[in-house]
């Protein structure tokens, strides 16, 4: 059994936030370079990509990165 307090909760699932998001912008700016090996078209993650790059979850970032600092 794990026992912490709210602080390592929360730096534990911040981590997870901020890599996904990170994860998902770099995706999604690499996918609108030309000749990118990184293609949304026919990809099994384009949804994941377009979930974690999009402007709810980086909203969600933000707000995490808030609640860290």
């Amino acid at each position: 059994m794990y026992e912490g307090d709210a602080a390592c909760i929360l730096m534990a699932l911040a981590a997870c936030l901020l890599g996904y998001g990170e994860v998902g912008l770099w995706l999604q700016h690499e996918a609108n370079k030309s000749q990118s090996w990184v293609k949304l078209e026919g990809n099994p993650y384009k949804t994941w990509i377009e979930l974690y790059a999009g402007e709810r979850y980086q909203t969600a970032v933000k707000v995490g990165i808030g609640t860290c600092g």
